[in-house]
């Protein structure tokens, strides 16, 4: 249900995407309280993972976005 807003072709490790219901400032208050980072921008959470972002991570912001 998210539309991601990064253009292609990609450039940088940065994704944007909105969420479902396009509020992204509730989104990212709603990650932030479960200790996910992120930032809304122009109506679409950012998402910025590094190398030393691990999968456990990702696995845990899937998780959270999918509720």
């Amino acid at each position: 249900g998210w539309k991601i807003m990064t253009p292609e072709p990609p450039s940088a490790g940065i994704l944007a995407a909105v969420p479902p219901g396009g509020n992204s400032r509730a989104m990212a208050k709603k990650l932030e309280l479960r200790g996910i980072l992120v930032s809304p921008r122009e109506g679409a959470v950012r998402f910025s993972p590094h190398f030393y972002n691990d999968e456990t991570e990702v696995e845990k912001i899937l998780e959270a976005i999918a509720e």
